[in-house]
């Protein structure tokens, strides 16, 4: 979690992967979650992933 600051508020950066491969990235888990689902209906049999940036692969996945 890296909580720098933007315009003196605290944020985390999320990224969103579908099939190993970077597709966007999101400075809060809610948008980045809005975009894997939308991602997820469009891509019905790919592996979507919702991933805090800066940490390891096994933890902190949200996983479609």
């Amino acid at each position: 979690m890296k909580n720098d600051l933007i315009n003196g508020v605290p944020h985390d950066d999320y990224l969103v992967a579908v099939d190993g491969i970077p597709t966007s990235e999101h400075l809060g888990f809610v948008e980045a979650l809005k975009m894997g689902l939308k991602l997820r209906r469009e891509y019905p049999h790919s592996d979507v992933k919702v991933r805090e940036t800066g940490t390891s692969t096994q933890t902190a996945d949200a996983i479609f």
